[in-house]
């Protein structure tokens, strides 16, 4: 091949973003794929406020417990913070 050859060679654009917007199914799919992710998005919050709530009723019921009972709470609040990222996780990997 020579030099010339290989300068040749022919290129394009393709605007998908154009050719996208102007197909019903995707623009009906990205509405979905926007329902789902606010859906996951508003379960992701509701699980931290419920381990920030825990947590603030640990911290206020602290002084008043045992040693077994603050590590029963301790690990209670610290499994619900693996589920909720790992729920996070899944999600979002999910989308994508």
């Amino acid at each position: 091949m020579s030099l010339t050859a290989a300068f040749a060679q022919r290129f394009a654009f393709v605007d998908s973003d154009y050719i996208l917007k102007h197909m019903p199914e995707y623009a009906s799919a990205q509405r979905q794929l926007e329902a789902l992710s606010a859906q996951w998005q508003k379960e992701v919050d509701q699980r931290y406020q419920e381990i920030d709530r825990l947590y603030k009723a640990y911290q206020a019921d602290q002084v008043l417990m045992t040693a077994d009972m603050k590590k029963r709470r301790e690990a209670e609040i610290a499994d619900k913070e693996r589920t909720a990222k790992e729920f996070q996780n899944q999600k979002i990997w999910t989308q994508w």
